[in-house]
């Protein structure tokens, strides 16, 4: 027996998530949609691709590549993450070098 969707196309049964993962949808972003997440340039996202610093994109056709929304998301939690760390530290230095002067 098979899923069909409201245009009648056959579809995937859903699978339940483990009650410690949250629900993604994973769906596929176009170059403006990822320029648009991110806040970055055309430019910008092809730089640091070559750096291997960003996902790479998945080609769907000669013309358009496009990239999986969830390796987008980590790609920003993971910049997040970075920022925190980096904050942490500082506050860290901070409290240290204020205790040296007491």
């Amino acid at each position: 027996m098979s899923l069909r969707n409201t245009l009648g196309c056959a579809v995937a049964q859903q699978f339940p998530q483990k009650e410690d993962q949250p629900a993604l949808r994973r769906t596929l972003m176009r170059f403006a949609d990822a320029c648009g997440a991110t806040g970055l340039s055309r430019s910008a996202i092809y730089r640091l691709i070559r750096d291997e610093k960003f996902p790479a994109p998945v080609r769907l056709t000669t013309h358009v590549v496009v990239w999986p929304s969830d390796e987008i998301q980590q790609w920003i939690d993971a910049r997040i993450a970075e920022r925190d760390a980096a904050l942490a530290a500082d506050r860290t230095q901070q409290n240290q070098g204020g205790r040296d002067h007491v």
